[in-house]
């Protein structure tokens, strides 16, 4: 997103700065070892980036990797913070009316056969995406409207 397009007069917020033009090398570093992120604007995802450590490569590895995580990541547009918060409630009470409706659509939207459990996470289905793919994509998407 360009920061104009969110810009509010005397923002006391730092600049949005769109990812297909910045590193995450070019902030994080032992000495400055976090970092903001906002994502999906509707839903008022912030999360904070902690480096804790630089590692030497491994012989044979493909980079940029995770190496581990807790947790599944929410699905998209389930409401911010607060409506996964509501959401893990229902899925914890099997007795709760919306139990099973509220399993079948987060196993959908994630992509998941099975049910979705907010306590899974595997480093290896962690994709980095490409910023100059998504740069093209969305320059196609712009040109196109």
């Amino acid at each position: 997103m360009d920061d104009d397009d969110w810009m509010i007069e005397n923002d006391p917020r730092p600049p949005l700065l769109p990812g297909w033009k910045h590193r995450v090398a070019d902030y994080l570093s032992l000495a400055h070892p976090s970092a903001s992120y906002w994502y999906d604007f509707s839903d008022d995802w912030r999360h904070t980036v902690t480096l804790e450590d630089v590692l030497p490569p491994a012989p044979g590895k493909k980079y940029p990797r995770c190496t581990a995580g807790e947790r599944a990541g929410p699905p998209d547009d389930c409401g911010g913070a607060w409506g996964y918060a509501e959401l893990l409630e229902v899925l914890a009470d099997p007795s709760h009316h919306e139990h099973a409706s509220s399993h079948r659509w987060a196993s959908s939207i994630k992509g998941i056969k099975g049910k979705f459990d907010p306590e899974a996470f595997d480093e290896q289905q962690v994709k980095f995406d490409n910023p100059a793919r998504r740069l093209k994509n969305l320059l196609e998407h712009v040109n196109s409207d």
